[in-house]
């Protein structure tokens, strides 16, 4: 009894104790209202936690144990808010519609899981651990790649799995105060247990379970539902509908995008009429002579910094690049990823499509590309017509984004991966565990040198030396160095630097690579581009600017979303400035500077390109220069609504399908 006496002062002295403190930190921290108004709810179901824990009488009656049981089944759905936004994005738990639908979310999984094994701690456990890990992927997916999760990033498991070594995660104030919150969560579901005594009680919470998730299920997905629920997935920032409406609910709602809807404007007979009255502009900058070899470079995480933001460094960076700039074709391809994402950027490049008209962030490659379909348009394709040996080169895992499977349908011959690359495991060919620049242009080298004369060949590669992961001890070894100079050890310079110093020596293996070139007698055609800008670019901007790129207006930050283009021939170019472009017309300008016949589509878009030189998944410029977010752009145009019928017919629809490779 004196136990139960001493309850009520406890529960309510805590419950001061704690809301004093948040009270301090609203007035010492100057935050927004939502940060503060969460760190009182916070500090609320903190209290609840601790009082059921620590002072709620272990010898209560019977009853009273019951009555805080139930309250824990009620509160335990707000509390798992709390600890995977927190762990998220920190304030927003309290402040959105967003949030009340993840915790009847929550809830009902609990419920469901509740019913089929007449447990709660199984239900409420397992609920809380399952979204406590998404959301701490996606805390370190943000922190590498500036994106949170995205129900398609499944896809990209096993490539994750493969190159996570290369990374080094940050454990942060918010995983070690959500992962503690979580014990305690875990502890206080352990303390006070529910059971389902009775049979029809455990079918009514599993009826009424399924019908909540059934109808949360549709609320969110389907837009012609009288009951939809339209929670914005703002492709262009991802991150901002998981600010505004919460981690979980975002992540539901992002499911809709997996399937690429018809474009209301689609027909397949205005598609073949399009196609076969596209004419292209007349390019004036076309090789002397055909060329015999065509060599793609896509470099990996290459971009150039010093056009981004000001900074003085010890000793140039991309001399070569600037020398080669200077007697080919050089000019800015924009992307539609930044920090990762090759996959994407290689997909547009290769089929001439535009990740604009697919899911934010999706795998083209495993979602889409399917040798039932036949709808493997490409470049390489295209080549083997005119009598090019295909050949792809990426010295990584084969099984990375399914490239074994996908390239075949993309027209490629053969496929040298990782351990067809000469010393592949000699650490003489590796930095930081990845074959290096230099080692993989000598393979080709030999591969251009030692074919038949005379054999046209097309090379598609795709190097890694530069992949993310810039603060490895191994860069101290790498030389030469390139470094800011700046006043003091700066954590954010030493990645900065390390990233030049590879970047340098991309730039320095690309010169050798030209040099060498230069030597053979067939002609010989490269395309060297980016294929992203790497993670330190928002360092960078930090460092230089005092802000984060990322967070600009739209036009600035699609300075992140750009990297150098550089085409050049061993035989001569008119050195031109191609000023900006897209990847998905790289395969046009590739072959329009080799003088080969352009294919119905790539007429189209050329075309395309003299209207919007500029189209991504981010951003777009027309022929006047003038920014458009995408969105802006596809509502405003007619041409880029045409380019998303075609595509939609070469990718998507299988009836009506006017090229199918192979035939």
């Amino acid at each position: 009894m004196q136990r139960r006496q001493k309850f009520w002062p406890q529960a309510l002295g805590l419950f001061v104790i704690l809301q004093a403190i948040a009270w301090a930190l609203c007035f010492t921290i100057h935050s927004d209202w939502v940060w503060k108004s969460n760190l009182l709810g916070s500090a609320a179901l903190l209290w609840l936690m601790l009082t059921l824990l620590f002072l709620y009488p272990r010898h209560a009656t019977p009853q009273g144990k019951r009555r805080a049981t139930r309250l824990w089944m009620a509160a335990a759905p707000v509390v798992v808010v709390a600890l995977v936004e927190w762990l998220h994005i920190g304030p927003i738990m309290f402040a959105s519609t967003g949030t009340a639908i993840a915790a009847l979310l929550f809830a009902a999984m609990m419920v469901l899981i509740f019913a089929l094994c007449g447990r709660s701690r199984p239900a409420q456990i397992f609920v809380a651990i399952l979204w406590w890990a998404l959301a701490l992927a996606s805390n370190i997916k943000t922190a590498f790649r500036g994106t949170p999760l995205v129900p398609w990033d499944v896809y990209a498991l096993s490539t994750a799995m493969d190159v996570v070594g290369g990374y080094t995660p940050h454990i942060t104030r918010e995983m070690i105060g959500s992962f503690v919150g979580l014990a305690l969560y875990c502890v206080v579901c352990w303390r006070y247990p529910l059971r389902i005594e009775r049979l029809a009680r455990q079918g009514i919470a599993l009826v009424l379970s399924l019908v909540v998730l059934g109808g949360m299920g549709t609320s969110l997905l389907m837009p012609a539902s009288p009951l939809y629920i339209h929670i914005p997935t703002n492709n262009w920032v991802l991150s901002t509908a998981y600010r505004h409406q919460g981690f979980a609910t975002a992540l539901i709602a992002n499911f809709k995008q997996l399937m690429v809807t018809r474009p209301s404007e689609y027909d397949p007979e205005v598609v073949r009429e399009l196609l076969a009255q596209a004419q292209a502009p007349v390019f004036p900058n076309v090789m002397p002579e055909l060329p015999i070899n065509i060599v793609v470079i896509m470099n990996e995480a290459f971009a150039d910094l010093e056009a981004l933001a000001e900074f003085e460094i010890n000793r140039p960076v991309y001399p070569n690049l600037r020398a080669l700039s200077e007697v080919g074709m050089q000019g800015r391809v924009n992307l539609s990823v930044f920090g990762g994402g090759t996959s994407i950027t290689e997909f547009e490049l290769l089929t001439g499509h535009s990740a604009a008209f697919l899911p934010a962030e999706s795998a083209p490659y495993v979602q889409f590309l399917q040798p039932s379909r036949h709808n493997g348009y490409s470049l390489a394709w295209l080549l083997k017509g005119q009598g090019y040996k295909t050949l792809a080169v990426h010295p990584a895992e084969p099984g990375n984004w399914k490239r074994d499977e996908v390239y075949p349908l993309l027209g490629f011959d053969d496929f040298l991966s990782l351990r067809d690359m000469p010393g592949w495991d000699d650490p003489a060919n590796n930095l930081r565990g990845m074959y290096t620049d230099a080692a993989l242009y000598d393979e080709l080298l030999r591969l251009l040198r030692e074919k038949p004369v005379g054999q046209r060949l097309f090379i598609h590669c795709i190097t890694m030396q530069n992949h993310g992961g810039y603060l490895q001890p191994e860069f101290d070894a790498i030389q030469p160095r390139i470094d800011l100079v700046c006043p003091n050890n700066d954590p954010l310079a030493k990645e900065i630097s390390n990233y030049l110093t590879l970047a340098g020596l991309s730039d320095w293996a690309l010169g050798e690579f030209a040099m060498a070139l230069e030597e053979l007698e067939e002609p010989t055609l490269l395309l060297f581009f980016g294929d992203h800008q790497p993670t330190v670019s928002r360092l960078l901007t930090r460092w230089a600017e005092g802000s984060d790129r990322w967070f600009a207006e739209p036009e600035a930050r699609a300075e992140l979303f750009v990297t150098p283009l550089l085409i050049w021939s061993n035989k001569g170019l008119t050195p031109t400035d191609i000023g900006d472009t897209s990847v998905q017309y790289l395969g046009v300008l590739l072959t329009q500077v080799a003088g080969l016949p352009l294919s119905d589509y790539q007429r189209f878009l050329a075309a395309l390109s003299r209207q919007w030189p500029v189209f991504t998944a981010k951003a777009a410029r027309d022929a006047a220069g003038v920014f458009h977010t995408s969105e802006e752009a596809l509502s405003q145009s007619a041409a880029l609504r045409s380019h998303q019928a075609i595509q939609y017919n070469l990718l998507l629809d299988d009836r009506h399908r006017l090229y199918r490779f192979p035939e």
